[in-house]
């Protein structure tokens, strides 16, 4: 079973990101201070807070599902350039191992 199938694990996800997002955003605030912009986990770090900012504000404030927050959440920081960079990055090392280079 995938864990989108669980209503257990769902609900615990849902839980987990709600709580988390007040927290989250003083602790990116206090990184962010010092953390050197433009590096992956600067990245990781800012689309890991705007998942959890967008899931947040599907739930709450459109008032999405669970499921269709997520895929909405995902769907934000899949636009950011950061990631789509990241992501490129991502496929062409996986393509050039493919291939031998």
């Amino acid at each position: 079973m995938v864990w989108t199938d669980d209503p257990n694990a769902l609900a615990a996800f849902d839980n987990l990101l709600l709580d988390l997002e007040d927290d989250l955003n003083k602790w990116l605030d206090a990184v962010f201070a010092t953390a050197p912009p433009q590096t992956p986990q600067y990245a990781m770090l800012v689309s890991f807070g705007n998942f959890v900012k967008a899931y947040s504000s599907e739930r709450l404030i459109v008032g999405s599902d669970i499921k269709d927050s997520i895929d909405q959440a995902v769907n934000s920081i899949l636009q950011e350039p950061i990631i789509q960079h990241l992501i490129a990055q991502a496929m062409g090392g996986a393509l050039n191992r493919r291939m031998g280079v």
